[in-house]
């Protein structure tokens, strides 16, 4: 459907990184690097879109991840955050095993975005994941807004 899409995944462990080479062909044009949402290994406004999937939960400072994730995108860019952002689920059991800030609010995560120049433009649950696994996609802000 996008043949000149670039594809690119990065994950913090080089084991994940090797998984995810080894499970796909050669033939299907998807690139793994080794890295972290704090420090992507990516020019400034590489990116069209930026995915991120079960994860921001464990980005080891969230709102440096999220300015990476703005720096790299392209100026109207979309970033999708899918995980557990909403009250109860995940939220509560990491609370209870004293990971609090781990899981936000629909508030706290659109003030999280906002300050790093990303909107909030709609999220939504995923089907079949419960209340718990929510996507919020956002759009990058001008470039004056970095």
């Amino acid at each position: 459907m996008f043949p000149a899409a670039e594809l690119v995944g990065v994950d913090p462990a080089a084991e994940m990184v090797g998984q995810a080479e080894a499970s796909l062909s050669s033939d299907v044009g998807v690139r793994f690097l080794q890295g972290a949402a704090e420090a992507l290994p990516f020019a400034d406004a590489t990116f069209d879109l930026v995915v991120s999937s079960m994860s921001f939960h464990h980005w080891a400072d969230q709102r440096t991840g999220l300015g990476e994730v703005r720096r790299v995108l392209a100026t109207g860019g979309l970033t999708a955050l899918a995980d557990g952002f909403a009250v109860g689920g995940l939220r509560l059991a990491f609370w209870a095993a004293g990971k609090r800030g781990r899981f936000h609010t629909p508030a706290e995560l659109d003030a999280m975005l906002g300050a790093q120049g990303l909107t909030t433009i709609g999220r939504g649950v995923l089907p079949r994941m419960g209340s718990s696994v929510q996507v919020v996609v956002s759009r990058a802000d001008s470039a004056e807004c970095r």
